[in-house]
């Protein structure tokens, strides 16, 4: 009977043990698991090739524009071009104004990769959305200093409107637009302040939307740092 009994105890540990060693397994595979997921939902990718199709259905309600497009080894790729809140990503400026796109049209982006595998144009100065092939201005780094302003209208002329772009006027009178992405920079300062301002810059003559062609500017840069010019 203590024999009896001693074997089933033994049974008990070795099965407990059993058990305890393969949640312990199944635990690690879920930590590589979840590690895995979180690193390819946070990596940069950049994809180049043919548009396929443009669905803006989400626009609407503050989804994505979904731009399709067909790589050279035949597979898709699905870019999610954020909408309202387009003017707050630090890639505003190199993202192609994506109602200008068109079925056939040879596109390149780079941006972060989200959950479902779309790849999202945004929060990085060196994301971007570009036509002709893919062949995109790369921003340049640069350092001004100037006054902090509102921007003017090119044109002076007839009825004015009265939003206030931010920008920047440096000494010998050229102006620049100013990115902050979702920077609480901007509000840090006030018009009429001297800053020096340093990042990234996007010339004019490669900007993909003609809201830009209404302001003097020289191009747009996506500020990395600011501080009060003494």
């Amino acid at each position: 009977m203590k024999k009896t009994f001693t074997i089933i105890i033994l049974l008990i540990i070795v099965a407990g043990l059993a058990y305890a060693l393969k949640m312990h397994n199944m635990a690690g595979n879920v930590a590589v698991n979840d590690a895995n997921s979180a690193a390819s939902s946070t990596a940069d990718r950049e994809v180049k090739g043919t548009v396929q199709s443009v669905n803006t259905d989400q626009v609407a309600v503050d989804g994505p524009a979904l731009v399709t497009i067909k790589q050279a080894d035949g597979t898709d790729a699905v870019i999610a071009v954020p909408s309202m809140g387009i003017n707050l990503c630090a890639a505003s400026s190199s993202i192609a104004d994506v109602y200008s796109l068109k079925t056939g049209d040879a596109v390149g982006a780079r941006g972060k990769v989200g959950e479902n595998g779309q790849i999202i144009p945004c929060e990085s100065p060196a994301h971007y959305l570009h036509l002709s092939g893919g062949e995109g201005v790369v921003p340049a780094s640069i350092a001004v200093t100037g006054t902090y302003l509102c921007l003017p209208h090119t044109d002076t002329t007839g009825l004015q409107t009265d939003e206030c772009a931010l920008g920047i006027q440096t000494d010998d009178g050229t102006y620049y637009s100013l990115s902050f992405g979702n920077s609480q920079a901007a509000f840090s300062y006030k018009t009429g302040d001297r800053l020096n301002v340093s990042g990234t810059m996007t010339p004019a003559e490669a900007l993909n939307s003609n809201a830009w062609q209404k302001y003097p500017i020289k191009g747009i840069i996506s500020v990395a740092s600011t501080s009060v010019a003494h």
